[in-house]
């Protein structure tokens, strides 16, 4: 059901490697854990059984990808070491670049 947003999303992921050296490594390394953790969750929402449709509150990959950053903004916030919080900031902005991909 979320095969092409899967893939989009993977695609994006896999545009996050390239130089592994020092502050970029962490941007790269959380931009790529939002983007497993966003695939992660459109995964969890796939009904098993057919009947599943009936049953399941689904979500659209916009939906999805809007909760994630939702969830970021919370987690940074409530942060209070600064690398910790970067961690969120970063993967929120990743989010944010996904989201751009389905608008």
């Amino acid at each position: 059901m979320n095969e092409a947003a899967i893939s989009i999303i993977q695609n994006y992921a896999n545009k996050c490697r390239g130089s592994w050296r020092g502050r970029c490594f962490a941007e790269q390394s959380y931009s790529r854990w939002a983007a497993d953790e966003i695939t992660n969750r459109l995964i969890a929402q796939e009904p098993i059984f057919p009947w599943d449709i009936f049953y399941l509150d689904l979500k659209s990959p916009v939906e999805i990808i809007m909760e994630f950053i939702s969830d970021m903004d919370d987690f940074s916030e409530r942060s209070e070491d600064i690398d910790v919080r970067s961690i969120f900031v970063i993967a929120k902005e990743a989010a944010a670049g996904i989201l751009d991909l389905f608008l």
